[in-house]
């Protein structure tokens, strides 16, 4: 029996390994896509963020 089961366990091993490497891979692109948002953000200073009420003049 773990001698069927010793080529199951390799090959989850594999596939866990490159789902790790694809995962740390696309990190490391998240993080620098991160710095990059920061360095716009910067550049638009003049920009504000602010929220407002619609009103409406029914009163004519």
């Amino acid at each position: 029996m773990e001698e069927a089961q010793k080529p199951l366990y390799d090959m989850s091993a594999a596939a866990y390994q490159q789902a790790q490497a694809a995962q740390g891979a696309q990190g490391a692109a998240g993080a620098q896509g991160e710095a990059g948002q920061q360095e716009a953000k910067k550049a638009d200073d003049d920009v504000v963020d602010a929220e407002y009420t619609e009103v409406k003049d029914d009163k004519k």
